[in-house]
């Protein structure tokens, strides 16, 4: 069974964490993100999305507009979050998930959704 947890987000002056709670035992397969209005690459000012793995401290999924990251997010258009291969993205049955935005430098006002792609991960 495919599950998806949307996640509306909007940035403006300051960084948000949220935090999700799953009730059966379930793999982090990916991480999705759709701008509404392009979100630019910056040498200072990014925004930065991550989505920690089960331990809620290693980075699982994660998106940098530095220029020297990943960079920009074009506007409508899909863009799969880079896996940072953390084997930390299977979560028990009520595992928190944390999800967090910064910002480099001052950041940029940013609206966009995410969109957290799981699959039942049964015990073996």
């Amino acid at each position: 069974m495919k599950t998806m947890l949307p996640v509306h987000v909007e940035v403006d002056d300051t960084v948000a964490a949220f935090y999700y709670v799953l009730k059966e035992r379930m793999k982090l397969d990916s991480v999705n993100v759709i701008a509404n209005g392009e979100i630019t690459q910056a040498t200072t000012n990014a925004v930065v999305i991550t989505i920690y793995g089960n331990d809620q401290a290693t980075a699982a999924f994660e998106w940098n507009t530095k220029t020297a990251k990943q960079g920009t997010i074009s506007d409508a258009t899909l863009t799969s979050l880079v896996d940072k291969d953390s084997l930390k993205t299977v979560f028990e049955a009520d595992d928190i998930i944390k999800v967090d935005i910064g910002k480099g430098g001052t950041g940029q006002d940013a609206d966009f959704n995410l969109m957290l792609n799981f699959t039942q991960a049964r015990k073996v």
